[in-house]
């Protein structure tokens, strides 16, 4: 998120609020990826189109 917010010039918790709205709307898909240690990794993606 914080590239997402950089590259954007914009605070993280305002990339994370339009992320959030992105992802309850069904346009991207959010999955986590567990390391060994730590908080795990966020991953957005867009969501496959609707057939």
């Amino acid at each position: 998120m914080a590239l997402i917010a950089a590259s954007r010039r914009l605070v993280s918790a305002t990339a994370h609020r339009y992320l959030t709205h992105l992802v309850d709307l069904g346009v991207i898909d959010l999955a986590h990826r567990y390391g060994k240690r730590g908080r795990p990794e966020v991953l957005y993606r867009l969501a496959p189109a609707p057939r």
